[in-house]
């Protein structure tokens, strides 16, 4: 399953935040109800037309564009 990082307010993100997270993969939450702690599962990542790839592939991808 692939979640969209999301603000609180439910508006896609421009960065990774545990936030907007569907309280599925969400394990512990502060008082204030930020996100305290998620599921070891979760793995952050990228989508690109369709296709995740996790942050060690999307970095893989840069560097190989650059060493062209």
């Amino acid at each position: 399953m692939v979640y969209l990082s999301r603000y609180p307010n439910g508006q896609v993100a421009a960065f990774h935040t545990l936030d907007g997270l569907p309280d599925e993969v969400i394990t512990a939450r502060y008082i204030n109800g930020k996100v305290a702690c998620a599921k070891n599962s979760l793995i952050s990542g990228f989508l690109k037309d369709g296709t995740f790839y996790t942050r060690q592939e999307a970095a893989d991808q840069v560097d190989t564009r650059r060493n062209r």
